[in-house]
């Protein structure tokens, strides 16, 4: 760093600002982990967890969507989206030794 005449700046600090950065921009924790070379998913999450905020908002609100959006097929109530899914669990292949019915999963 001394080469490029920055004072006070490491290659370590860099790194961790290139963490941050994508991180504030919503990456994915999983592609943040590859482009630094954690071993894991984990590690990362261990030393940037503190960064990431609000993603429990953002996983409410993309469940109200989903069931009230018109984007999916105007699914406004828990019964349609049930009556969805059945219909979609029906019209899968069904192979030998797999349970075949869905009351096998959901009561």
């Amino acid at each position: 760093m001394a080469a490029l005449k920055i004072d006070g700046v490491t290659l370590h600090s860099l790194r961790h600002t290139h963490a941050s950065q994508l991180i504030a921009s919503g990456m994915d924790i999983l592609t943040i982990s590859r482009r630094l070379g954690h071993g894991s998913a984990a590690i990362t999450l261990a030393v940037y967890g503190h960064l990431i905020a609000g993603s429990d908002s953002k996983a409410a609100e993309h469940m109200e969507t989903m069931f009230a959006g018109p984007q999916y097929g105007n699914v406004a109530t828990l019964e349609a989206a049930k009556q969805a899914f059945r219909a979609a669990w029906d019209r899968r292949p069904k192979w030998q030794g797999r349970k075949n019915s869905l009351d096998d999963f959901i009561a």
